[in-house]
C-alpha cells in the first residue's frame, strides 16, 4: 500500500483546486497520455520559462490573486465559460477568505510534451501551495494547452485519481448537481443512501441554504491499494456563515473500469443498521 499526505485545495485546483476542476476534466480535456514515471529531478515551471509551460505558472498566480481577468485571458472561452458554471472563482474566493495566507508556491513537471506543428502542448507534474493552516499542499495535474494564434492557452486540467472523485463529490453537493452526484458514487451505496432518506434530505437542507458556499472539501491523507482506496479529510459546512461547522470524514473508494467510485463514507451520512 502506498500512502502520502496530499492537500487538496481548490476545484480544485484549489481546485484541488484546487480546482477542483479532473478525470471528469475541466472544460474538454480527456486525452490520455501513456504513463511514465517522474525524471530523478523535478523542473519547476516560472513566470520567465519558455512558452507554453509559462504560461502554467500564470495561471496559478492568477487564481492565487483571485484576479478573474488574469485567469480569462489564460485560459480557452470554452474553458472559462467551464470555470464560470461551477462557480470556480467564487469557491476559491471562500477559500481564501478562510485562509488569507494560502499562496501558490510553483509546478513541479514530472513529464511534458510540445507539438509546435499542432499547436499543442501539455504536462504533468504537482501544483504546490503553502498553507499556514495546513502546511504543503500538492496536488498532481495534467494541463493541456493549445496555441491560438501566437497566444498558447490552457485548454483543461485533469486530475485522474480517488482525490478527484473525492473532490468531485462534495463539488456536485455544492453545485447541487444530483446526477453527478450519483455519477460518483458506487450505485449499490447510492441506493442505500436514497433509501434510507439521506439523498432527499441533502437536498432539502442544499435549497434551504443562503449563504453563498455550501461546502468545501480539504484533502489530509490518502492510500491506495490495487483498485480500492480511501480519502480522509474535513468536509466544511457553510464556511462563510457564523454556522459553519467541520466534519471529520474517510471515504471508501473502488477502481470500476477507469473510473474511482465512493462506495462508503464514514463520518457523516451514517446509516442506521
Amino acid at each position: 500500500m502506498r500512502a502520502a499526505v496530499v492537500k487538496f485545495v481548490g476545484l480544485g485546483f484549489i481546485l484541488g483546486l484546487l480546482f477542483g476542476y479532473t478525470l471528469w476534466g475541466w472544460g474538454n480535456g480527456g486525452r490520455e497520455e501513456e504513463a511514465t514515471p517522474d525524471r530523478p529531478v523535478m523542473s519547476s515551471i516560472t513566470a520567465s520559462s519558455p512558452s507554453p509551460f509559462d504560461v502554467i505558472y500564470l495561471f496559478y498566480k492568477a487564481v492565487e490573486e483571485g484576479n478573474g481577468e488574469k485567469v480569462r485571458e489564460l485560459v480557452t472561452p470554452e474553458l472559462w465559460t467551464k470555470l464560470q458554471q461551477e462557480g470556480f472563482l467564487e469557491e476559491w474566493r471562500a477559500r481564501k477568505n478562510l485562509e488569507p495566507e494560502l499562496r501558490f508556491v510553483l509546478f513541479l513537471v514530472s513529464d511534458q510534451s510540445v507539438d509546435e506543428d499542432s499547436g499543442r502542448a501539455w504536462a504533468r507534474g504537482r501544483a504546490e501551495w503553502e498553507s499556514p493552516r495546513r502546511g504543503l499542499i500538492s496536488t498532481e495535474e495534467t494541463v493541456h494547452l493549445v496555441r491560438r494564434g501566437e497566444t498558447w492557452l490552457i485548454e483543461s486540467i485533469e486530475r485522474n485519481s480517488p482525490l478527484q472523485a473525492a473532490n468531485e463529490m462534495y463539488h456536485a453537493i455544492e453545485q447541487a448537481d444530483w446526477s453527478r452526484l450519483r455519477a460518483v458514487l458506487e450505485p449499490s451505496y447510492w441506493r442505500k443512501l436514497n433509501a434510507a432518506g439521506i439523498i432527499s434530505a441533502l437536498k432539502k437542507d442544499r435549497r434551504s441554504s443562503t449563504s453563498g458556499v455550501y461546502v468545501i472539501f480539504y484533502i489530509n491523507d490518502y492510500a491506495v491499494s490495487g483498485n480500492k482506496a480511501w480519502v480522509k479529510g474535513d468536509a466544511i459546512w457553510h464556511p462563510l456563515s457564523p454556522g459553519t461547522y467541520e466534519t471529520p470524514v474517510t471515504l471508501s473508494l473502488q477502481k470500476v473500469g477507469r473510473r474511482w467510485l465512493i462506495t462508503s463514507i464514514q463520518g457523516h451520512w451514517e446509516i442506521t443498521k
